[in-house]
């Protein structure tokens, strides 16, 4: 139970930080709300169904409660840069945008990495469905 509660209150409070942040810019420049109100639905709609894939994937084939054993594809380059955009180093970036003020750019970049991260991960959560069907791939044993 441990693992699932530590892995979701991280996931949730990512979610909620990127709402916030945009959220914080919303009423910080009003000329620009219609785009920032888009930007935020975007953004943690994307995120919302890149969790979904990854969860679907850690329940039904890792059988894992850990986020991290959510497999990355795309080569070296791919798994060095998902290493870089781990949670972690958001966090740490966007605090560092927010002491110097500049929470705009924490915002825009916290929203089109989640429209980027839930479209590839919509990609690859079409394929598993369709890989499980066919038998391609194996869950673990429970």
């Amino acid at each position: 139970f441990g693992m699932w509660f530590d892995t979701r209150t991280d996931e949730a409070t990512t979610v909620a930080y990127m709402a916030c942040i945009g959220i914080h810019n919303y009423h910080r420049y009003p000329d620009y709300q219609p785009y920032i109100a888009i930007m935020i639905v975007l953004g943690v709609v994307g995120s919302l169904v890149g969790l979904y894939a990854i969860y679907y994937y850690l329940i039904k084939v890792a059988r894992s409660g850990n986020s991290q054993d959510y497999p990355v594809t795309g080569g070296e380059t791919q798994k060095k840069l998902a290493q870089f955009l781990h949670r972690d180093f958001i966090g740490l970036a966007t605090m560092i945008m927010a002491i110097f003020n500049v929470t705009e750019i924490a915002a825009v970049g916290m929203a089109l990495g989640g429209v980027i991260s839930g479209t590839t991960l919509l990609r690859e959560h079409l394929q598993l469905r369709r890989d499980l069907r066919s038998g391609a791939v194996v869950p673990k044993p429970a």
